[in-house]
């Protein structure tokens, strides 16, 4: 129905949801002797903005579906990685739009 630029943009529309994209490269981006985990989990999101896990998987199944995020599957966590690639076609996008 989106083209892909106009469903990042929607997914990117809520406050929430970019909080909980910024937490998840966050934790993607820390140095590898800080944190051997490059991804964040439902539970540590939720807790870190004080809110109902169900609340946080609703806002990340929206990035997923924005193709922002990741999920992996491990046991009952469910980890979420940023999706590098969409990042970078989103800075292209901001990059081309103020050039002069």
């Amino acid at each position: 129905m989106y083209d892909p630029m106009t469903r990042m943009f929607r997914a990117l529309g809520n406050h929430r949801r970019r909080m909980v994209l910024e937490i998840i490269w966050e934790h993607a981006r820390q140095k590898p002797g800080r944190s051997p985990r490059p991804f964040a989990t439902i539970t540590e999101i939720a807790r870190r903005l004080r809110i109902a896990q169900p609340a946080v998987s609703q806002y990340v199944d929206k990035l997923v579906a924005a193709k922002l995020v990741d999920i992996k599957r491990v046991g009952p966590a469910h980890l979420c990685i940023p999706s590098e690639e969409n990042a970078a076609r989103l800075r292209d996008y901001f990059v081309d739009f103020l050039r002069p």
